[in-house]
């Protein structure tokens, strides 16, 4: 009954106007992501809850749920330095959403809306970088899709699923990164601090995305400097990676 529901709903949007059917679910079960994205429920704020849900996101592509996101700093709670990091840690995600207007925030104590741009300078040029980002690659992200659309596989995933053959991408290290697809390898800041230890990198050659410096793999990086506006991500080598020169600005 809850699979027929859902297609149900897909339907009745897909039957009655010209657009494409999209249903938000809160929970899920086998075959749901044919027709809807799973949210992670409501999801409260701390850097535990940053740092939780990474391995949430890529387990859910574990258990065939090729479409997972989650609220973007939470929903009943704010503060500027954990949204910026939750937006970075969830840019590669499938669907990215916000819900607003039932936050308090942790500092003023104040009702806040979650839009990304509530709380200034230089939070607002830091989340716009990130939504530009993704926009930029909406391309790639799309490519994953058909991907998932045709094998099931999800784009967000952890490292084991990409390199089965290597025990460390089972450790405590590779816990809280991911893989989107299997050409870039994202590893969030999770705490509050400018500095992100343990990055583990499996075998090849690995770019940082922002710097241009190169990795060999397997290695672990330590002391890699994260500061607020800098979500460390790396691109594997040989990678074909395609990107609009602009993000949408619709």
């Amino acid at each position: 009954m809850a699979l027929d529901a859902c297609d149900k709903a897909k339907s009745g949007i897909e039957e009655n106007s010209d657009a494409r059917g999209f249903v938000w679910l809160p929970v899920s079960w086998a075959g749901a992501q044919r027709c809807g994205v799973l949210w992670s429920g409501d999801q409260s704020l701390s850097w535990d809850f940053v740092r939780w849900q990474i391995p949430t996101y890529a387990g859910a592509t574990m258990s065939g749920i090729a479409y997972n996101t989650g609220d973007v700093g939470s929903i009943y709670r704010h503060d500027a330095k954990m949204y910026a990091r939750d937006l970075q840690a969830k840019s590669f995600l499938p669907a990215l959403m916000t819900m607003d207007g039932w936050a308090t925030d942790l500092t003023t104590k104040q009702k806040i809306n979650q839009q990304p741009w509530v709380d200034g300078e230089p939070y607002t040029s830091i989340n716009r970088k990130y939504l530009q980002l993704r926009e930029r690659l909406l391309p790639y992200l799309y490519t994953l899709s058909a991907e998932a659309a045709k094998t099931g596989v999800g784009s967000v995933r952890p490292l084991w699923l990409e390199y089965p053959n290597d025990p460390e991408t089972l450790g405590a290290n590779a816990k809280y990164e991911y893989l989107a697809g299997s050409d870039f390898l994202v590893a969030p800041v999770y705490e509050d601090s400018d500095t992100r230890n343990g990055i583990y990198l499996p075998k090849g050659t690995w770019t940082d995305y922002w710097t241009g410096r190169t990795y060999q793999g397997p290695t672990t990086v330590n002391g890699y400097h994260a500061p607020l506006d800098t979500l460390p991500l790396f691109v594997k080598g040989g990678s074909i990676v395609p990107m609009w020169p602009k993000g949408t600005t619709s």
